[in-house]
């Protein structure tokens, strides 16, 4: 699948791939490292721990509700950093399917 880098303003974060992706159904992701100064790295001990964490987030509708499922499975040290960036995505993606 095609690759995906979340970063932050300094150029740190996860690399992984897109492992399935069904617009408006589903979107699945499992991550290979870190990325350290803008660059991938695949083999430290920190990315070693990131491998094969996965990220997926599903779309259903019932009725005219839609609703987003999120399963994450990662390693809880993992979880807890991500656990604030998640919050404001889903703001943000709450906020985007008012607007449309």
């Amino acid at each position: 699948g095609h690759k995906v880098r979340f970063l932050d303003n300094d150029g740190n974060g996860i690399v992984g791939r897109i492992v399935t992706k069904r617009p408006y159904e589903a979107l699945e992701m499992e991550y290979d490292g870190e990325v350290k100064n803008d660059e991938d790295d695949l083999d430290s001990e920190m990315a070693k721990q990131m491998k094969g964490a996965t990220e997926n987030y599903y779309l259903s509708e019932d009725n005219g509700v839609t609703t987003l499922k999120v399963e994450v499975n990662m390693d809880a040290k993992w979880y807890d950093m991500m656990m604030p960036l998640w919050d404001k995505a889903l703001v943000k993606i709450d906020e985007l399917s008012i607007s449309i």
